[in-house]
């Protein structure tokens, strides 16, 4: 996996840095919904599907972005993606 670039804040971030990220919202979503205290390896799975499907949606819209970027809008990509992805 590459990574992933923020351009308007100018940040680089790796896998290890999104599976991290992950994990945080794993807990806080968790906690929000009243789980205080998941199993550790629960929540590390369920970041771990959460990351990869992070970093696969970064490489799909880096594609659509390669591909289309002259010929449409940041919206226009942004719909691709979620059709891509399977949201209508």
């Amino acid at each position: 996996m590459g990574n992933l670039e923020l351009r308007g804040n100018a940040k680089v971030i790796g896998p290890e840095q999104v599976v991290k990220l992950s994990q945080k919202v794993v807990a806080r979503i968790l906690l929000g919904v009243g789980f205080e205290g998941a199993m550790e390896g629960s929540v590390e799975d369920f970041s771990e599907v959460l990351s990869g499907r992070i970093c696969k949606t970064r490489t799909n819209l880096r594609v659509l972005a390669d591909s289309y970027k002259k010929q449409c809008s940041a919206i226009e990509l942004l719909k691709m993606l979620l059709k891509t992805v399977g949201f209508r």
